[in-house]
């Protein structure tokens, strides 16, 4: 019994892995041929709202072949030059915005699909216990994450006592002999 659930959880962590990486790299295509024409939301309205406050069609690229083509009729003063690299710039920060979106979009649609994936080839029980499993663990990596926030403050908490302690009392001790002097703690533990 013990082998079958293992079995179940390596197949359902390589289809975690495989839907991860289909993920990635749906996101990286879609980001880099939204920059060479493929209709891309973002980038549209983003070219939609430029045109409007600037009152010109056409005047914020939409693709490379745009960019490329304002490069050609570029006149070559300072004040265009600037608007050309930071309209280069913004290109590049709406792909950035294009890979996130897409990556988060597609993270909803992988994890539904290895939902549907878990319950037609193990059934509907056995995913109520993954769930049951994945929200235990969940729960754990939360508590382990707040015991080390709380650690992380008491130290912090500690370090500050020994600055205070250090220039009431003039002492030239380290950090670590304060510790095991004063507080009486092995800086080991």
């Amino acid at each position: 019994m013990k082998n079958k659930l293992k079995y179940k959880l390596l197949h359902i962590r390589l289809l975690g892995v495989l839907l991860g990486c289909a993920v990635i790299l749906a996101s990286c295509y879609y980001s880099i041929a939204s920059l060479f024409g493929v209709f891309n939301p973002i980038m549209w309205l983003s070219a939609f709202l430029i045109d409007s406050l600037t009152g010109k069609k056409g005047s914020f690229p939409q693709s490379i072949h745009d960019y490329s083509s304002w490069w050609d009729r570029l006149e070559f003063s300072f004040p265009e030059i600037m608007q050309f690299f930071m309209a280069g710039l913004f290109l590049c920060v709406i792909v950035y915005a294009t890979f996130h979106a897409t990556v988060i979009i597609a993270g909803y649609i992988a994890e539904l699909l290895e939902r549907n994936y878990i319950k037609y080839i193990f059934g509907a029980r056995f995913l109520r216990l993954y769930e049951k499993m994945q929200k235990r663990k969940g729960k754990i990596i939360a508590r382990q994450n707040k015991k080390t926030c709380e650690k992380d403050d008491l130290n912090d908490a500690t370090f500050e006592h020994y600055t205070k302690w250090k220039t009431f009392y003039k002492s030239d001790l380290s950090f670590d002999e304060w510790k095991n002097k004063v507080l009486n703690i092995n800086s080991k533990s």
